[in-house]
């Protein structure tokens, strides 16, 4: 499996498919084909994954697939909350978001270097950077630096109080 995420219920995961199993284990049901992608999510109704171009959902049931957008380039990192699915494109040098069933994309961070993984909490939305841990709101506004002069930072998690992230050793 190359990407995987949790709900309530459920463990989603990818590997040529998008698949989910009850936590407890159980029956493995496939959602759809074709999905290899890494950075998948879920919320209460849908999962959303990247393509090597698009942002992608499906119902947590099956059915049919909805793009949400295409054309970003190489986009990297996905997080959904309540109302919007956020993602970074680190060619691009942006943070984007779009709603949860489409509509506008809104750039909320841009000039960027190479940024990627990404988690959002109800006021803002943080990712890695070429070495540092930023966040912005989650409708935009001043870019904040965390942190800086990580190596090789990968992935990151947010709790209630905190912000989390990896560096291979």
């Amino acid at each position: 499996a190359y990407g995987i995420a949790v709900d309530s219920t459920s463990v989603y995961f990818t590997g040529g498919y998008l698949r989910k199993v009850g936590k407890n284990g159980g029956t493995v049901t496939t959602l759809t084909e074709g999905v290899s992608s890494t950075d998948i999510a879920v919320d209460s109704t849908s999962v959303y994954w990247l393509g090597s171009d698009s942002v992608n959902k499906i119902s947590i049931n099956g059915g049919a697939v909805t793009t949400l957008v295409s054309g970003p380039r190489s986009p990297s990192g996905i997080a959904v909350d309540s109302t919007s699915v956020y993602w970074t494109e680190p060619f691009g040098g942006s943070v984007k978001k779009i709603g949860v069933n489409g509509g506008a994309v809104t750039t909320l961070a841009s000039g960027l270097n190479s940024p990627t993984h990404i988690v959002v909490d109800p006021t803002n939305v943080y990712w890695i950077e070429n070495g540092a841990v930023k966040k912005v709101g989650i409708n935009g506004g001043t870019i904040t630096t965390l942190t800086w002069g990580l190596s090789n930072s990968y992935s990151i998690a947010i709790d209630s109080s905190s912000v989390y992230w990896t560096e291979p050793s």
